[in-house]
């Protein structure tokens, strides 16, 4: 479930792959994370991945990044180790309102 759950941090398996497994659903911007109770720590470059893989799409993006801000039974934040995580969390939370996130940003956080 583990390496499920970091790759779903990394937008390489979709969030709906969690659904049957572990029950988790959304109906419109509402989460609900089903009975999980391990959280999986994520590390920035977890995160950059997802962005990443998401850029081009904008809807799985938001749903992407509202997810991953609001599933605090599922993931866990490194947020002592990098400097990064400030400024993504930011571009989390824009993604989630639906606001552009910045592509060369993201290129640039990624060579830090």
């Amino acid at each position: 479930m583990k390496q499920t759950i970091l790759n779903i941090a990394r937008g390489v398996e979709h969030w709906t792959v969690l659904r049957h497994r572990l029950g988790i659903w959304r109906n419109g911007n509402k989460w609900f994370p089903g009975s999980y109770q391990d959280p999986i720590e994520i590390t920035v470059d977890d995160l950059l991945l997802g962005f990443e893989n998401y850029l081009a799409n904008d809807v799985e993006l938001q749903e992407w990044a509202s997810l991953i801000l609001g599933a605090s039974n599922i993931f866990a934040f490194d947020t002592d180790t990098d400097p990064r995580f400030d400024d993504l969390v930011g571009m989390l939370w824009d993604a989630t309102f639906g606001e552009e996130v910045d592509a060369k940003r993201i290129k640039a956080l990624m060579s830090t």
